[in-house]
């Protein structure tokens, strides 16, 4: 795996991500906005971590629609959400890989795992 773009408007878990994986080709956005101007840039990452709920009402949903019409083929799509028991994060899991509940040590594991 080459890049990942990680996507959260919570300046405290971009900074943790941003830490744990320093020696990672690590990209961050905080908004449906910033990734747009990131793959319209020709960045294709290998991975995207999105948390499920970004400023603005935007949501990681938008993020998974925005990668298809961008037509990044082969993008792994990992969703993370403070509660991932949230109906409207329940019902996305069939559309990312993986749905992950944030801070957690399954989602630190996970995070540890691409170092």
């Amino acid at each position: 795996m080459n890049s990942i773009l990680f996507v959260d408007d919570d300046p405290l878990m971009v900074r943790i991500i941003k830490d744990k994986l320093k020696k990672r080709a690590i990209f961050t956005a905080s908004s449906l906005a910033e990734c747009k101007d990131f793959f319209a840039a020709g960045h294709k990452p290998d991975l995207i971590i999105c948390d499920y709920f970004l400023k603005d009402g935007e949501t990681a949903l938008q993020v998974a629609k925005l990668v298809k019409e961008s037509n990044l083929p082969g993008v792994r799509l990992i969703c993370v959400s403070a509660d991932t028991s949230l109906k409207e994060v329940e019902a996305s899991k069939g559309i990312f890989e993986a749905v992950i509940e944030k801070a957690t040590p399954k989602f630190f594991e996970f995070i540890d795992n691409l170092r």
